[in-house]
């Protein structure tokens, strides 16, 4: 009898514990549904998040849409930047050249040193 007793019990406490995280899973998947449709119903704005200074809400100025593009005719571009662009002298990006100038690294090797004994298969080196 007292065998049967606690078999009873044990059930009853993986009942208790089934039905526990079965309504958990309930609440959370009514929490998720009802974040879901609360997050649809707020109204999207294209206002700033921080105040810009000076700037009314009343002030008359719409943003444009990012869609919107202005291209000017292609007759009425100048073609003077075009043409400085195209006899400018760019030097080529020396990055040595550039460590030296920029953060004083100087006389830096431009290729490694090669080393001592040519390496073997399954040769085993130390590196510091």
């Amino acid at each position: 009898m007292e065998e049967k007793k606690s078999n009873n019990t044990v059930l009853i406490v993986v009942g208790i514990v089934v039905l526990i995280c079965a309504i958990c899973a309930i609440v959370i998947g009514l929490g998720g549904y009802a974040f879901y449709e609360f997050s649809k119903s707020l109204p999207t704005t294209s206002a700033p998040l921080l105040p810009i200074e000076g700037l009314t809400p009343d002030a008359g100025i719409t943003p444009a849409s990012p869609s919107e593009l202005f291209r000017p005719p292609s007759n009425t571009i100048s073609t003077e930047t075009v043409k400085i662009l195209s006899q400018a002298i760019v030097p080529e990006n020396d990055v040595y050249e550039l460590a030296c100038r920029l953060q004083n690294i100087c006389d830096v090797p431009k290729t490694l040193s090669a080393p001592a004994a040519p390496l073997t298969v399954g040769m085993k080196q130390k590196f510091w």
